[in-house]
């Protein structure tokens, strides 16, 4: 039930953000809710399928453990995908070929040897 009442309360802050002439940054405004909606999403995610005593102090702990270990694995997901994006090879087709239609390797081992 809470769970909708905060989706709730983030479309209608949207809304009312949006509709406000005042504003003058309104799309900051919608990312930030958007993020902080994302943020509450992964939360509920994380400690959707344990069984937290709310009532104990334990029990709050251990939720508060399960979302950090959520963020800190989905940070370090994020951080190797960027890893790997950076380390591809974004030349695409580039040929090796020199303007006389030589392979710049060949024509460096032919000036070397064949003086």
């Amino acid at each position: 039930m809470i769970s909708w009442l905060v989706i709730a309360i983030l479309v209608i802050l949207i809304f009312l953000l949006i509709k406000a002439r005042y504003v003058k940054h309104k799309m900051i405004w919608v990312i930030i809710i958007v993020v902080a909606g994302l943020l509450y999403a992964g939360y509920m995610f994380s400690i959707s399928k344990a069984d937290i005593d709310w009532n104990s102090p334990q029990g709050v702990e251990t939720a508060v453990k399960l979302y950090l270990s959520w963020f800190v694995n989905a940070f370090q997901n994020a951080k190797s995908l960027t890893g790997q994006a950076v380390n591809q090879d974004w030349n695409g087709n580039i040929s090796d070929q020199t303007p006389n239609g030589v392979n710049k390797t060949q024509e460096a081992i032919q000036k070397k040897f064949h003086k």
